[in-house]
């Protein structure tokens, strides 16, 4: 990365319709991914976070309503209806990302 240059920029046009982004907040975003479960990412205040410090909520749900935690590097449907992850680190998102992908 260090001998990059502006001649190896490229600017895409990169809308919701392409990749299923839509910002929630200038805090926070959600992705609509293939599947139809949708990744909600929050970081700022009122989350359970560290405003994002280092960590974000993240919430996962289904088309049916069923709505997944992370335990055991795992996503389980919560039993008790709606529940976020909380504190989530950068590569805890990542994890969260490749599993929710696969629900």
């Amino acid at each position: 990365m260090d001998n990059m240059n502006n001649e190896n920029i490229k600017v895409y046009n990169v809308t919701k319709e392409t990749f299923g982004f839509e910002s929630i907040t200038r805090e926070g975003f959600s992705m609509l991914l293939a599947n139809d479960v949708c990744v909600s990412v929050i970081y700022g205040d009122g989350s359970f976070s560290d405003k994002g410090e280092s960590t974000a909520e993240v919430a996962v749900t289904d088309s049916k309503g069923n709505w997944y935690i992370l335990a055991n590097d795992k996503l389980v449907v919560f039993p008790l209806g709606s529940e976020v992850n909380p504190n989530v680190t950068p590569d805890e998102l990542v994890t969260i990302l490749n599993l929710a992908k696969q629900i």
